[in-house]
């Protein structure tokens, strides 16, 4: 490609950049795990270490703790203390879209069809913004689109060096986000695939000896580089068992369920995967089938990879949808139609940026009032709290408050979580259970269930109810 097709797709990735921007900036949340994220910020700051046990929560003050993700924490924290909390969604909103902005460009690179990769990173885009929060997942997909787009210009280039940056890529990965694990799957999945090609003399293979060694090196440099981490290669460990551990109850692990609107999303984003897949004239890349395969599999079986599994399918999508278009593919790269696109995404992208979203900051305002009347309380006493609350309620609350459950899923496994659903559901025997843990005060949403319960019950009393809220409060607690 000249310079001046340089020059277009340079300003075509401009124009998808703003636009992705906007649309980030708009539908990001900060979320229930956000406030989390800001607490242990906060607490690693302050205390220039990393906490060993669950300082947060009373019911499992004994376990011990070492935060995978420290490092989003602290960003997190230091972008907040910077720039306040429309600050740092700022910032993460310009994260993810830098990751789709990188995967637009290797969906490109692999298509030769600048405007058609474009549509599928909207298309993709519709399907993560669902899960777009602060969370160390943010950063964890720029340095997964980082990856792969070294490995696209790796296979592009048949060489080079510049695919051994996924090693020092997977050790940041690995303090910021648990799915640091793809920076060494997706070069030894690709190194597979090539050698596969090679051993039963397949056509289509891109690298020559020299390529598939550099790509081996970069491999086990990123298998190496996972232990830059202060726990070592136990984060390794850690990150597997929550891989096995947390497929349960919590929403985020569950299988896909097209009954609902994000799911639904993720299941059109995946049919229109495969259809370009298997209508194509192109041949499938075994590469592209060996990471696509399981990843589609594990999006299915869990919501929580499908995300990975969207930025990972952006270029084999882009190239098998030109061969399935034919001449239409050719139309839409025509200068007139990628000049309006351009523009067009341009003026979406400043629309988005300049139109308020929504509510960026939802889950403090439904709990905001209660939570000031607890600490202009000064109450005293084991608090149960909604999950989602856990978080904010820590951020406000710690050290005089702390919760009884919170986004950290991997931290309630020895029954905690368990307990927590048989009171939210109003089983048989929730009474005993709020016993059990000594339980004073009661923090929900007051359209819950078990509130219409414990206001039948003559052992609990209204402390304080807004609109969103209710603090019940066991008669004779202290504070």
């Amino acid at each position: 490609m000249g310079a001046s097709g340089n020059s277009r797709l340079s300003c075509t990735g401009l124009c998808v950049l703003l636009a992705v921007a906007g649309l980030c900036w708009h539908w990001i949340r900060f979320g229930g795990d956000g406030w989390f994220y800001l607490a242990t910020g906060r607490w690693i700051w302050e205390n220039q270490a990393l906490p060993q046990s669950n300082v947060f929560a009373f019911t499992t003050p004994l376990q011990g703790w070492s935060e995978q993700k420290w490092l989003a924490c602290l960003a997190l924290y230091i972008m907040d203390s910077v720039a306040g909390h429309q600050g740092a969604l700022a910032a993460l909103s310009l994260v993810a879209a830098c990751a789709l902005g990188l995967c637009w460009a290797s969906a490109a690179r692999r298509s030769a069809s600048p405007v058609l990769s474009a549509a599928l990173v909207f298309l993709g885009f519709f399907v993560i913004r669902w899960r777009l929060t602060a969370r160390g997942e943010t950063f964890g997909m720029l340095l997964l689109a980082a990856v792969l787009y070294a490995v696209e210009r790796h296979r592009a280039r048949g060489g080079g060096l510049g695919v051994l940056w996924i090693a020092p890529i997977t050790g940041l990965w690995a303090n910021l986000h648990g799915s640091f694990y793809l920076g060494a799957l997706i070069p030894a999945a690709v190194l597979a695939s090539e050698a596969l090609k090679r051993v039963f003399r397949i056509d289509g293979g891109v690298l020559d000896a020299g390529g598939l060694r550099t790509l081996g090196l970069a491999a086990f440099l990123a298998v190496a580089a996972m232990g830059a981490h202060p726990m070592g290669y136990g984060v390794v460990g850690q990150v597997l068992w929550q891989l096995g551990a947390l497929h349960r109850e919590v929403d985020i692990w569950g299988p896909l369920d097209l009954h609902s609107t994000p799911d639904l999303w993720a299941g059109i984003y995946m049919g229109v995967v495969w259809l370009g897949l298997l209508g194509s004239r192109e041949k499938v890349d075994w590469a592209d089938l060996v990471l696509l395969l399981p990843m589609g599999f594990e999006a299915v079986l869990s919501r929580r990879f499908v995300d990975p599994f969207v930025l990972v399918s952006l270029p084999a999508a882009a190239r098998h949808w030109a061969s399935l278009l034919g001449r239409l593919a050719g139309v839409l790269n025509g200068a007139p139609l990628r000049r309006g696109m351009s523009a067009g995404m341009a003026g979406l992208g400043c629309a988005m940026l300049i139109i308020p979203a929504s509510e960026h900051l939802p889950i403090p305002r439904q709990a905001e009032g209660a939570v000031e009347h607890l600490l202009a309380q000064e109450v005293r006493g084991n608090l149960f709290n909604y999950y989602t609350w856990g978080g904010y309620i820590i951020w406000r609350g710690y050290p005089s408050l702390k919760v009884f459950i919170d986004g950290r899923d991997e931290l309630y496994t020895n029954g905690v979580f368990e307990d927590y659903l048989h009171v939210m559901d109003a089983r048989p025997g929730w009474e005993e259970i709020l016993d059990m843990y000594e339980i004073e005060w009661v923090l929900l949403p007051n359209e819950q269930g078990i509130v219409t319960s414990l206001r039948e019950d003559h052992r609990w009393e209204v402390a304080y109810e807004d609109a969103g809220a209710i603090l019940m409060r066991r008669k004779g607690a202290r504070g």
